[in-house]
């Protein structure tokens, strides 16, 4: 079964603009809409102890999820494309009105079974 079957949920991102020049990092701004991605999951412990240790999170109670998404059509910064999404290191996902902060992501080469998909572990924001 292709991974885009499984892309069930509709996700956007938001990014932070470049830092001013007195230092001072301003409001993320919507960077890319109807992202399709797979349902949110736990991640498992491979995963969870990998970016815990890579972002310096191995004291933290905090849950880290993973999700996946290939090459397809969304809008990036209001431009219709058909690509893999431009999603980064701090960059925000929301699904749901649920926002998470996108910790690692990579992309995977193709198998005999997907092509080349990107994993993407995230971690739930705390609400202001």
């Amino acid at each position: 079964m292709p991974l885009r079957h499984m892309m069930t949920q509709t996700a956007s991102t938001t990014r932070h603009p470049a830092t001013s020049a007195g230092g001072k990092r301003s409001t993320p701004v919507a960077n890319l809409t109807n992202l399709k991605i797979t349902p949110i999951m736990l991640s498992g412990a491979s995963g969870q102890h990998a970016i815990r240790m890579a972002i310096g999170l191995q004291d933290a109670a905090v849950q880290v999820y993973e999700t996946y998404t290939e090459a397809h059509a969304h809008t990036d910064s209001s431009v219709s494309v058909n690509q893999m999404p431009d999603i980064k290191v701090d960059d925000r996902l929301v699904v749901a009105g649920i926002t998470y902060g996108i910790r690692w992501c990579e992309i995977q080469p193709a198998t005999t079974s997907f092509g080349a998909t990107m994993l993407i572990y995230i971690t739930e924001e705390k609400s202001a």
